[in-house]
This record gives C-alpha cells, structure tokens and sequence, in this order.
C-alpha cells in the first residue's frame, strides 16, 4: 500500500488512506495525505473517506477475501467508481470481477514477467524503473480530452502540444475502442473523449491538464 501512496504524492493525486493498524500510520502520515483508521470493509469507513465523490479505489489487503468485502462494498456505494484491486490467488479474479473490480492486479504474475522482462530487456526495465522511483523525473500519462475541449477537430500538429508543454505524445486511444492510434501523425484529429497516451515530467503534465480545460 505505501508504494501507491507514494507514487499518488509523487503525482500529486489526491488521495485518502485506509488503514487497519495504527501502528503503520506513521509512515504514511509522512506523505502528507489525509489518512483514516479503520476497517475498509465497513461502509461507515468508507464514506468517511469519501467514497461517494471518489473517482478510484485501490484494494491492495493481503487476502483476497478482504479484497472481495472491499470491492463489493465499495461498488455498492459508488457505481462509478474505478476500482483496482490486488488478487493472491489466481482463481480469486473472477470472485473480484464479479464483486466488481474493474482491474484485477497479480503481484505474483507481474513479478514473473518483470523477471523475464530483465533477462531479455534490461536496458527498458531500467528506464521504466527511472521514471517509477525518482520524483522529479518523466512519466507515462493519460489525459482524457472531454466533449467541450478547444482541442477537439484539431490536429496535433495545430494543437501545438509539443510546443506548450514539452510533452511527446505516444499514443491515442478513441472513445469506446480497445484500439490505439500509436506515434500519431501530426494530422491526427482530436476527437470527444480521445485519451492522449503522453510522456514527460510532472510539470508538463499538469500544464496539458490545464491547456485541455480551456
């Protein structure tokens, strides 16, 4: 849990922590984030938190019965609600889809695959562990574009992303499509609810978040 916690205030974020055990507060507290005592698996926790204007969840306990309580309890009280949740065993997944996680998450799968990955691909591994570990340095982003957006019908090009903020712009992904528009042409359209698949340092990031409003 304190890795998320982490890279939210290294994002800046926003973000509530739930936490059973007052004894690992502490440590958390020295983020600077607001934090609860309790059990997640209660409603009365959880709307403490402010589960009802939150965006996302993240369950990351270290069973997946308590995952499961978590997650369908939270989709109970927040229908729109994001939810992430950890899973142990491999089985567990469909139980949390159903209870209604929107992603499940196999720190045992991913483990294996960063394995192999350094093995075959350690130069990229290194860099991907560059921009998670240090806080002043780059980030892979989204950015969601909405309906009323000045950016929608132009061209990346005339949008002048680059320029602006210093941002590279990897990839597009279309409203309701799996598919990704990846290195787009500078005549490249924006459409309502694009989300822009972008690489840069934090600064850069708040400052399209900033331009997409306008």
């Amino acid at each position: 849990g304190r890795c998320i916690a982490e890279e939210f205030a290294r994002t800046k974020t926003p973000f509530v922590v739930i936490e059973l055990n007052p004894n690992k507060m502490e440590n958390i507290g020295s983020l600077g984030a607001p934090f609860i005592v309790g059990d997640a698996t209660k409603d009365a926790v959880l709307l403490s938190a402010g589960i009802k204007r939150a965006q996302g969840l993240v369950s990351s306990l270290h069973n997946d019965k308590d995952n499961v309580f978590v997650v369908l309890t939270a989709r109970g009280l927040n229908k729109n609600l994001r939810i992430v949740s950890r899973v142990i065993e491999q089985e567990s997944e469909h139980k949390l889809r159903i209870a209604g996680a929107d992603t499940v998450v196999s720190p045992n799968a991913i483990g294996g695959l960063r394995m192999a990955s350094v093995l075959i691909r350690p130069t990229v591994v290194g860099f991907l562990d560059l921009m998670m570990r240090e806080q002043n340095t780059i980030r892979i982003e989204e950015i969601k574009l909405s309906k009323d957006t000045s950016m929608i019908g132009k061209s990346l090009k005339f949008s002048d992303i680059g320029h602006k903020t210093g941002l590279i712009v990897i990839a597009i992904k279309r409203f309701k499509s799996d598919n990704y528009i990846y290195n787009p042409k500078p005549e490249t359209l924006f459409e309502p609810e694009d989300i822009l698949v972008v690489m840069g340092d934090i600064t850069q990031v708040q400052a399209l978040r900033k331009l997409v409003k306008k």
